[in-house]
């Protein structure tokens, strides 16, 4: 927090990447953005606040394909917290061929990654 109140003192943005409200580890960077913080989630919100060029902030997020609908409902059913597998055959009710079927194609997409049996939702491509 040292950091912040310099940063401000000298003028210059504060950024903070959200976190689960739930979580100990992300009260800082919550309290950051309810006090006027940039909010951080890839590169192009850091270039988007230094006001440089929107064709810059497209390329950064252009990096992968639009999931199809029925992905993206997997994906909205994954949300921002590691999920195993059985919480998310639960929240999404989809028989388990299909959805192993849709992960799949949102990892091979770049949308999610597998890290120790669990699913999380990636911020972006290259992340």
């Amino acid at each position: 927090m040292h950091t912040v109140a310099e940063a401000v003192r000298r003028g210059r943005p504060v950024f903070a990447a959200p976190g689960p409200i739930r979580s100990a580890t992300s009260v800082g960077t919550n309290r950051l953005l309810r006090d006027g913080a940039h909010v951080l989630c890839d590169a192009g919100d850091v270039l988007l606040a230094l006001g440089l060029s929107s064709a810059l902030c497209r390329s950064v997020r252009d990096g992968r394909p639009e999931p199809s609908p029925a992905d993206a409902e997997v994906l909205e059913a994954v949300g921002w917290s590691p999920v195993s597998l059985d919480t998310l055959a639960s929240r999404t009710q989809l028989p388990l061929g299909q959805l192993a079927l849709a992960l799949d194609r949102l990892r091979d997409s770049g949308w999610l990654a597998e890290r120790a049996g669990w699913l999380e939702r990636v911020a972006r491509s290259d992340a």
